[in-house]
């Protein structure tokens, strides 16, 4: 638990908690990334945000009335922002000294930016494009965002796996061992089920949801049909619950690493490409078949297992299709996801569907079988290797089209096409 820092922000409180939203400022000339940003803030509950796309009126509002986080761009006109990072570190006013600030950028040699911008007094660095859930979860961790139920003075920050407190904390049966992983949405641990003495993946999710009983209600509803779930290439939901901490619901564990850390390493073989491509579209046809919509279909919830095998996970903004009286209940964002990989329809708002995860599933292939890492754009497809089958770009790019018409009629459709086409390759090219 940290003291809340920052003055509390009016105005915005649940039936059963205090919910005091925190002010997020957004400092960014690039009018599609500061309102995907805009959009992903609020639609955690937690938090307002406040675009400034002119960084004179940014420094100038941070000044007037410091925020409870900064994200600040880098490539700013007139004023840059290392120059906005310093003055408000330098400031005498220690209320301007500690508001966190992320950096966000699409400047070269990362790495470098990064450690300048840390010695310069910064809390954190993006390079563009960012995992959104890995940009949620540094914000939780450098601000206190979620009020507590009891007193509206202390935040909950995600549990201390690494303390010996924590390690003995219990969800109605499972003993938290260690964190592996965690969002805008919630934080997940291993743990150890008690009953049947076997390690699971245990999600917490943010403590926010117990002051919202539709929205709880959603939630658990959701799991329940996902528990019922059991397909070979898709992470198993085991039980979900209520603890005096949060939500939670326990996972599959699985041993081994996610589909974006194989793609940094630069290990993939055409045959790996291949298997990943056909398991994960197999998990996708399967839940399109009962009517579920994934809606973060990326790299990072595609967990590799020791043995090689590929599951998709991470179940928390998928939608199941219900009838409309059942679908009100819900308060889950319409717009969540990672930037890279989340459907124009998505961004504008319009409801998900099949052809949503299609595009999802696009350009996680595209970034599989890549030069580099790439950003989303119409010249996209210029970093597909060149040594690959010619008719996989007029593929790929008929999956990435913005309109959801058209792309192919069905998941099925796209899978298939994308394996012919890549059969065509020879077996032991190495994607790097």
């Amino acid at each position: 638990m940290r003291q809340e820092r920052g003055e509390a922000y009016p105005g915005k409180k649940t039936d059963t908690m205090t919910q005091v939203l925190k002010r997020i400022y957004i400092i960014d000339d690039d009018p599609g990334i500061s309102h995907y940003l805009s959009i992903l803030l609020k639609e955690t509950g937690w938090a307002e945000p406040q675009v400034f796309n002119d960084p004179f009126h940014g420094l100038e509002a941070c000044l007037k009335s410091p925020p409870d986080c900064l994200v600040l761009d880098l490539e700013l006109p007139h004023l840059r922002g290392e120059e906005i990072c310093r003055i408000l570190r330098s400031s005498s006013q220690r209320r301007f000294f500690h508001i966190p600030i992320i950096i966000i950028s699409h400047l070269p040699d990362a790495r470098r930016r990064e450690m300048e911008m840390l010695e310069l007094g910064a809390d954190a660095y993006f390079e563009k494009p960012f995992d959104g859930d890995l940009f949620l979860n540094k914000i939780l961790i450098h601000t206190t965002l979620i009020e507590t139920e009891d007193t509206g003075k202390r935040a909950s920050a995600p549990l201390d796996a690494s303390s010996s407190q924590t390690k003995h904390i219990y969800f109605h049966g499972y003993e938290i061992l260690e964190k592996i992983g965690g969002g805008g949405m919630g934080t997940v641990y291993k743990a150890r089920q008690k009953s049947l003495d076997r390690m699971v993946a245990l999600k917490v999710l943010s403590p926010q949801m117990r002051g919202d009983p539709s929205l709880y209600m959603r939630f658990e509803r959701e799991a329940k049909v996902l528990a019922q779930i059991n397909h070979p290439h898709i992470v198993q939901i085991y039980d979900v619950g209520l603890s005096t901490y949060a939500p939670y619901f326990v996972m599959e564990f699985v041993e081994g690493t996610n589909l974006y850390r194989k793609i940094r390493e630069k290990t993939l073989t055409i045959p790996d490409c291949l298997g990943i491509i056909k398991q994960t579209s197999d998990a996708l046809i399967y839940l399109h078949s009962r009517s579920i919509i994934h809606r973060d279909f990326k790299p990072s919830n595609i967990l590799i297992s020791l043995d090689g095998a590929a599951k998709l996970t991470d179940f928390g903004v998928c939608r199941v299709r219900l009838p409309r009286d059942i679908a009100e209940l819900t308060k889950v964002s319409t717009i969540m996801g990672t930037p890279s990989y989340i459907a124009p329809e998505m961004i504008k708002g319009e409801s998900a569907s099949e052809s949503s995860d299609q595009f999802s599933f696009g350009m996680t292939v595209l970034n599989m079988l890549s030069t580099k890492p790439f950003e989303l754009s119409e010249n996209s497809l210029k970093f597909l290797r060149q040594d690959l089958p010619g008719n996989l770009a007029p593929i790929l790019e008929k999956c990435l089209r913005e309109s959801p018409q058209d792309r192919f009629p069905s998941i099925r459709e796209a899978r298939d096409a994308v394996l012919q086409s890549l059969a065509q390759a020879s077996p032991g090219s190495l994607i790097n």
